[in-house]
């Protein structure tokens, strides 16, 4: 099986080009919603990270997108996290 990689910034269109494909596609904006929806631990870690945007579970996804934009240095660190986690879902789901 061939795996295409789409990665890029917040805006930068990847859920757009993964649709053109028309290929069943792995969409990690979607596990990423939902371990913000149902994660504590992603929580917490995000929280520690960036302690003055976040103060009750579960992430709501504007705080964050609020958050990345006024503090771009940290937001490598999230895109760390995030990663993490969703690569142990995509593992689970293959």
């Amino acid at each position: 099986m061939i795996r295409i990689a789409l990665v890029g910034d917040i805006g930068s269109g990847k859920t757009y080009y993964a649709r053109l494909f028309g290929y069943p596609v792995f969409n990690a904006d979607l596990i990423v919603a939902e371990i913000y929806k149902k994660n504590r631990k992603c929580f917490n870690q995000i929280k520690k990270k960036l302690p003055n945007f976040f103060s009750s579970f579960p992430l709501k996804k504007k705080e964050l997108i609020k958050c990345i934009l006024a503090n771009k240095k940290k937001s490598k660190k999230n895109n760390r996290s995030n990663s993490s986690f969703s690569k142990k879902k995509n593992e689970i789901i293959h």
